[in-house]
């Protein structure tokens, strides 16, 4: 870990941020000591079905669903507007998100976080079965899901 007590000014503390930016290293901030890491987010295979038991509920509203117990990973889709929060915290699926699960769109492979707020993209892009692995396979996910007909269209 770099240590960022070296530097003498807020300039210097700032630009030693935003080269650990770039660099993908975890430093220490000299204000406030927390640690400062810019992390690279991929949609895995769960989340992509975690999107689709969200959509093939009959309903975009993700608040009873099982999988909410799981830690939150799904949330991460909102970096790439698959997801949104609603009003009463719950999470629905997104035009997008329902284009991405079909197979109609592809999104980027990776997302640049930092503190919860997305930074930016990578420039390559990824299909809903690129996602899935060599753990899950889309077309048999798919058919273990009934989408209702406005989900589908959406």
């Amino acid at each position: 870990m770099y240590d960022l007590f070296a530097v003498d000014t807020l300039s210097d503390a700032r630009a030693s941020l935003e080269n650990s930016k770039e660099s993908g290293d975890s430093v220490k901030c000299p204000c406030c000591e927390q640690t400062v890491k810019v992390y690279p987010r991929k949609i895995l295979g769960t989340m992509v079905m975690q999107l689709r038991d969200i959509i093939s509920n009959g309903r975009r509203d993700a608040k009873d669903l099982p999988f909410l117990s799981s830690g939150g990973v799904y949330a991460q889709m909102r970096y790439w507007g698959l997801i949104e929060q609603n009003d009463d915290a719950t999470w629905s699926a997104t035009q997008k998100g329902v284009d991405f699960l079909h197979d109609r769109i592809s999104v980027p492979s990776t997302a640049f976080v930092f503190n919860q707020t997305l930074l930016g993209f990578s420039d390559d892009t990824v299909g809903v079965r690129d996602c899935m692995g060599k753990k899950f396979d889309y077309d048999e996910m798919m058919s273990k899901a009934e989408f209702p007909r406005e989900f589908i269209d959406f």
